[in-house]
């Protein structure tokens, strides 16, 4: 897996695993993405996590006939 890809992983591991980012891993992060890179990516992780969440909590199922993923 290319280095870039491994940074953005490892960040959003650590921020939705640990609730925070090493002072390492953020500064890897925004090397590559910049500081707008960087506000975009954990608020779409952010934003992502909150549907999880509302679909958690009302048990929302998807349609017995949709393909499920692996």
């Amino acid at each position: 897996m290319p280095e870039d890809e491994r940074t953005i992983i490892q960040y959003l591991r650590e921020l939705l695993q640990d609730k925070r980012v090493s002072a390492p891993t953020a500064a890897a992060a925004k090397a590559l993405l910049r500081n707008d890179g960087l506000v975009e990516i954990t608020t779409t992780a952010g934003y992502y996590g909150m549907l999880a969440c509302n679909l958690n909590a009302f048990e929302v199922e998807a349609p017995p006939d949709r393909m499920k993923l692996p």
